[in-house]
């Protein structure tokens, strides 16, 4: 027999009234309650795994308080002094003899909460079986203050006091694991960190105890001195948790355009396209891989101030960003007393009107810009359910002197069978428009009132008061890109000058003095604003600004620059 298997004997010998104890008294926990008469507070799902940490907790409570204090107390220190392998092999069948009772009462409490909820009748859901609750995380927490308890009890100045001693050690040491079980916005774990956070912690604390109690007690050394050697040891150990805390803090607080994992969130630009408002994050810190979602921590979310001439940029407090996207009537050359009271104007064009939505009554309706009246769908579509005026709002652009609307959906059926349909919201009286075929598809509106269509795979100009027609130049047909442009492009385009339409992929130019529809090379951009005629400032995948020279196509980097 060798001097660490007697030694491991001997310690189990020594403890077996305190392994015995908790034998009888885990059993007596569920038992209690039906002694309280409140079984039901055992009908828990996750009760095995509250009965496992039980049980470690018990043990470091019966077992890991007196381990070490006892051989202090009295004479046996001097003796294991005196034997092969010093103190070191004493330490190390401590340590064995206290693992196999935190682990055996860990499986124990296990058990005893799974017989508890069968005899209830409670059926176990299979995921928190014990094969599962082995590998959980969770249990990591009671087992790693398991081991602080252990250590602090090397030199804490009673065994009932190793108790809270440490705890209090685990709490103040390891404080920065406790983001892995506290939500927080800014510290999101992955798969790997609740394990090495806890592994370095119950290492430390394992070593910890070994200094404490084979070197700071050498030779009958006082407590104080265990102490200063096992925090030592200790506070060595844990210092790369916290060095990966602040590492992972400082990528929240602060963010440099260059970074790799750089990710605009949100751009505002201004009216004079002069100046860009960033909005930006880290990859990772509430960003999929479409960009979508929002980070719920501010600190994760970055403000910058980008001049979209040079591209000179500073960092700047988002609570000073945002922009008026709710201008009032007046901002939008609207007289308020049109309007009904507390009623709000879109931005949103919908050719040469506005939506209206009033939020005391739930009314919507729209501002007709040309006549400069407000018309509320209850009145002029008094055949239609309110249901379906978002529907009619979606299919409809407003023109000089009338209302456009294509029949989709369920308004297709009501008041007219034709594709298209024109109104008059003054009388509210429906006509047939003629000058439009059932397949035409609306491009966009010109500025004059007049019309780009297209039609039976070409584009043409159309006059809606002669219904007259000019062929426009188109370098290829895409069906589903022009099917789209009705909805997206809503403002009127010039007459005069080059007009953009972006639509994720299909990016396109319209000449008008040539009378020419061309496609540019597209990607996965978002149009910010059309700056002026000649360019665009576009989102680049959520990762950079870029302008884009409308005539040529060409991208130039504007935030943040090359590399």
């Amino acid at each position: 027999m060798t001097v660490y298997t007697a030694l491991l004997r001997k310690e189990c010998y020594t403890q077996r009234s305190g392994i015995l104890g908790l034998l009888l008294l885990l059993p007596c926990v569920p038992a209690l309650a039906f002694i309280l008469g409140k079984p039901e507070i055992l009908d828990v799902d996750l009760l095995p795994i509250m009965g496992a940490m039980v049980g470690c907790v018990s043990a470091s409570f019966v077992i890991g308080t007196r381990l070490i204090p006892d051989e202090r107390e009295g004479n046996g220190y001097r003796f294991l002094e005196r034997l092969p392998g010093n103190l070191h092999r004493a330490y190390l069948a401590k340590l064995t003899c206290y693992v196999l009772v935190i682990v055996g009462c860990a499986i124990y409490g296990n058990l005893v909460a799974q017989l508890t909820l069968e005899l209830r009748g409670k059926v176990l859901p299979s995921e928190i079986r014990f094969s599962e609750i082995a590998s959980s995380a969770a249990l990591l927490i009671p087992l790693c203050c398991a081991l602080w308890i252990f250590a602090a009890s090397a030199w804490a100045p009673s065994g009932a006091l190793a108790f809270p001693t440490g705890l209090i050690c685990a709490s103040v040491l390891c404080w920065p694991a406790h983001y892995l079980f506290v939500r927080s916005d800014w510290f999101v774990a992955r798969a790997w960190e609740p394990w090495a956070f806890y592994s370095l912690s119950g290492s430390a604390a394992v070593l910890s105890a070994w200094a404490s109690f084979a070197i700071g007690l050498r030779h009958s050394s006082s407590r104080s001195r265990a102490a200063l050697v096992g925090l030592t040891v200790a506070a060595l150990l844990v210092s790369p948790l916290w060095a990966w805390t602040a590492y992972r803090w400082h990528r929240v607080v602060h963010l440099d355009p260059s970074d790799p994992e750089f990710a605009i969130l949100s751009v505002q630009v201004d009216e004079n396209s002069s100046m860009a408002f960033v909005q930006a994050t880290r990859e990772g810190f509430g960003l999929d891989d479409k960009g979508r979602d929002w980070p719920s921590n501010p600190a994760s979310i970055h403000g910058f101030r980008v001049d979209l001439e040079s591209g000179a940029w500073e960092s700047c407090p988002v609570d000073t960003m945002a922009l008026d996207r709710n201008s009032d009537s007046r901002n939008l050359g609207v007289a308020a007393a049109s309007l009904p009271p507390g009623a709000t104007l879109s931005q949103s064009r919908y050719g040469f009107g506005r939506a209206v939505r009033d939020e005391s009554s739930r009314r919507i309706g729209m501002y007709d810009e040309s006549r400069a009246r407000f018309y509320a769908f209850a009145d002029v579509l008094s055949e239609v359910e309110e249901r379906y005026w978002f529907v009619f709002l979606f299919n409809m652009r407003v023109l000089p002197d009338h209302w456009l609307v294509r029949n989709e959906w369920e308004f297709s059926s009501r008041g007219t069978s034709d594709v298209w349909t024109r109104i008059d919201p003054g009388t509210g009286e429906r006509s047939s428009v003629k000058y439009l075929n059932d397949d035409d598809r609306i491009v966009a509106i010109f500025e004059d009132g007049n019309l780009l269509v297209a039609r039976a795979g070409g584009m043409l100009r159309l006059d809606v008061t002669s219904g007259d027609t000019q062929s426009v130049e188109l370098e290829e047909w895409r069906e589903n890109a022009l099917s789209v442009m009705f909805h997206t492009q809503r403002t009127p385009i010039s007459v005069d000058s080059l007009s953009l339409f972006a639509h994720y992929e299909n990016i396109a130019t319209f000449d008008p003095s040539k009378n020419e529809f061309r496609w540019l090379p597209g990607g996965n951009y978002r149009l910010l604003k059309q700056t002026d005629s000649e360019s665009a400032v576009f989102l680049d995948e959520h990762k950079r600004l870029v302008r884009m020279d409308l005539r040529t196509g060409e991208l130039t980097a504007l935030f943040p620059k090359d590399s």
